[in-house]
């Protein structure tokens, strides 16, 4: 199974389904060797807006064929905070509301894994 790990710092197109320059990906990377710009992948995951925040944020993502996604927030040390989606999606564009309740003040990551492939974007709550 082929494994690739996407870190995103702001959002992706969701036009555009695959990795470009300009959508600032951080690493592709697929059995421990980084992909090039240009490699399709099966969703892709934007930016959560507002960024940063207060109490909850908007967290969108599209899926160009139907998909089991999983769709995580975790904290800086990679330890899952709350698990968003867990479900079969068909194609399409999605958004999920995080309500981050008592979470304190921080980075988190919004980690989403489906088809070989995750994607993370970074976080901050701030009060």
């Amino acid at each position: 199974m082929k494994t690739f790990i996407i870190l995103a710092l702001c959002a992706l197109a969701l036009s555009n389904m695959s990795c470009t320059d300009k959508d600032r990906i951080i690493a592709a990377v697929q059995n421990g060797k980084e992909l090039p710009y240009g490699s399709n992948v099966p969703f892709l995951l934007s930016q959560n807006y507002p960024n940063p925040f207060e109490g909850a944020t908007t967290i969108m993502f599209s899926l160009r064929s139907p998909l089991h996604v999983r769709l995580r927030v975790m904290n800086e040390d990679w330890v899952t905070v709350t698990t968003l989606i867990d479900t079969v999606k068909p194609a399409g564009v999605y958004q999920v509301n995080w309500l981050a309740g008592e979470s304190p003040s921080g980075e988190y990551l919004a980690v989403m894994d489906g088809g070989g492939v995750t994607e993370a974007i970074r976080m901050r709550i701030i009060k």
